[in-house]
């Protein structure tokens, strides 16, 4: 059982070699790729793509400068690029190697691969023969399956582990401190590594709650990795990682210990937003609800409930995450305390909302709520991001013969400050819609209450239209090029262009902080979920506005206590 358990991992392993193959012909007499570090892979012979494979095998079929220490045979691997007269190849692999025991021989002919590549894989006459170049035949683009047809070549007791390497296949030896150094860049990444006194740091354990210590010094560590075996364990690799280190032309190292940026926070502020936050907000949302203007009642009849007082209860109720009904207990508190004049229905509440009239209202209602932050903010990013619904659409698959459906959903496209976060424009469209005719409006909203530095988007915005509204509104567009970008364009275009192009670091410090968005729409969809409670669309469209307008309220609260703003509204037509 532990042999065909082998087998089978071999078979699946070496199905994810395949991609090796499609590699990109280079120039004919290019040298080979530099083997790995591991001596098992050390290679004597002179790269040579015009001869064959034999040449390269003295003194009895044994390659010289290779020493037989890898549990894995000692059989090299490593991918090269053939030219077929004067052009380049589309697949060409170069197998070398001497045959482990009871194991496989690999074998290409450089001088005859064409344009789909030749493989062959042949079962050496005895364990430890030469290999014996044969003329080859053409894969056919099939790869894949002679790797599982010859996949029994392999001993079953030399367990191979395949990398997704584009130069070489890596036996045990060399595969073990791999994993090594991918588990330590994970734990570089994923765990907060500290540094202690002097040269020791600690490292969080990949497997349990505790410790190791780390001493840089001498490369020591206090796991059982490293004190069992006395190699380069995990901590060690993500310690490395951590640490900056640059080798100089002259061979000398320079070491800086803040690879990983950190930003500090102000917990006492911080804690003391998150306990007034929910108070804050109802006063902040009465205090933006009182600015709008409600609209004259014409004709007879009962007096329609105060706009302002619909808007107030719709906000809470998002806000609260509860369904309508269960929020009329917190609406009603609202109202004894004096923020509403009159506690609505929950059945007027999800009228209101129905209304494609107070669309504008609430979009109006999120800008007025991010200009008191107008001295704070001045450069700004855009994206968008889909917001899930509850309703289905539906249709008749011919092909399958059946049914098919899928959840609809709508796109919300803002605009935010990259210091706070704030939203300060957002428009909802359905979610097939796409981003960039919507970019123009949100710099144009955006700039009638903020002084706009500079914008970055991504690449889905990228026109002479989108470019042409940033520098309109008196800002500097961020947005990177595609592959298929030219310089010929409007002079925003041409700017924009050779900064991209010639100094790339500066363009990429400023394009960095479009990663603010990001996180702003996960802000919003982890505090105030990410599907919507509505059916139709215009009561979607608004139940995502409040969404938004909670969010900059909740905004608000935390740079009151963190930057001391004092917000003020004006009207809200």
């Amino acid at each position: 059982m532990r042999k065909i358990h082998e087998r089978r991992v071999i078979l699946a392993r070496l199905a994810e070699a395949t991609v090796i193959a499609e590699c990109i012909g280079v120039a004919a007499r290019a040298p080979l790729p530099t083997p790995m570090q591991d001596d098992a892979h050390a290679v004597g012979a002179k790269p040579c793509l015009g001869g064959h494979a034999d040449d390269r095998l003295q003194d009895g079929g044994k390659p010289q400068g290779r020493r037989e220490t890898s549990v894995f045979g000692n059989l090299f691997n490593s991918v090269a690029h053939c030219h077929v007269r004067d052009r380049p190849c589309a697949r060409g692999l170069l197998l070398l190697g001497r045959v482990p025991p009871g194991g496989l021989a690999l074998g290409a002919d450089p001088g005859r691969v064409g344009l789909r590549g030749l493989l062959r894989l042949r079962r050496a006459r005895r364990p430890g023969d030469p290999l014996v170049p044969a003329p080859l035949a053409p894969v056919a683009g099939n790869l894949d399956r002679d790797l599982r047809h010859h996949a029994g070549a392999y001993g079953d007791d030399q367990p191979c582990q395949v990398y997704r390497n584009k130069y070489t296949f890596i036996g045990r030896r060399s595969s073990m401190q791999d994993e090594r150094q991918q588990k330590g860049l994970q734990i570089a990444r994923a765990k907060r590594i500290k540094k202690a006194a002097g040269k020791l740091w600690v490292v969080p354990s990949q497997s349990h709650a505790g410790t190791y210590v780390v001493n840089v010094a001498i490369g020591t560590c206090t796991c059982p990795d490293h004190e069992t075996r006395d190699v380069k364990c995990k901590h060690l690799w993500a310690v490395e990682y951590v640490r900056h280190r640059v080798l100089n032309p002259d061979g000398t190292k320079v070491e800086t210990e803040a690879l990983r940026v950190t930003y500090t926070q102000n917990w006492p502020a911080y804690h003391a937003a998150q306990c007034a936050e929910q108070e804050q907000v109802q006063l902040l949302l009465r205090d933006l609800c009182e600015q709008i203007v409600q609209p004259p009642h014409h004709g007879r009849g009962r007096p329609p409930v105060l706009l302002a007082d619909v808007v107030y209860a719709a906000t809470l109720k998002i806000y609260s995450g509860v369904s309508g009904r269960r929020a009329t207990t917190e609406i009603k508190e609202c109202a004894t305390k004096g923020m509403i004049e009159h506690a609505p229905c929950y059945n007027t509440i999800f009228n209101y909302l129905d209304k494609p009239e107070l669309t504008p209202l609430l979009t109006g209602m999120i800008e007025q709520s991010a200009t008191p932050l107008r001295a704070v903010e001045r450069d700004f990013a855009a994206d968008s991001t889909g917001f899930s619904t509850s309703v289905y659409r539906r249709w008749y698959d011919h092909k399958y013969g059946r049914e098919m459906k899928e959840h609809t959903w709508l796109k919300a496209h803002a605009m935010i400050g990259v210091v706070t976060n704030v939203v300060t424009s957002v428009i909802v469209t359905p979610g097939d819609a796409h981003d960039a005719p919507e970019f123009p409006a949100l710099v144009a909203a955006t700039a009638r209450g903020f002084e706009v530095a500079e914008v970055s988007a991504d690449k889905a915005y990228l026109s002479h239209a989108n470019l042409a509204a940033v520098e309109a509104a008196g800002g500097k567009p961020y947005i990177p090029f595609k592959s298929n970008s030219t310089e010929r364009g409007s002079p925003a275009w041409e700017r924009l262009f050779h900064l991209f192009a010639m100094n790339r670091p500066e363009f990429l410090a400023h394009y960095h902080k479009r990663s603010n968005v990001e996180a702003t729409f996960s802000a919003i969809k982890r505090k105030f979920d990410g599907s919507i409670r509505s059916k139709r669309y215009d009561a979607q469209v608004n139940e995502i506005l409040c969404k938004f307008l909670c969010y900059n309220l909740a905004t608000l609260v935390h740079a009151m206590f963190e930057l001391g703003v004092k917000p003020t509204f004006a009207k809200v037509a």
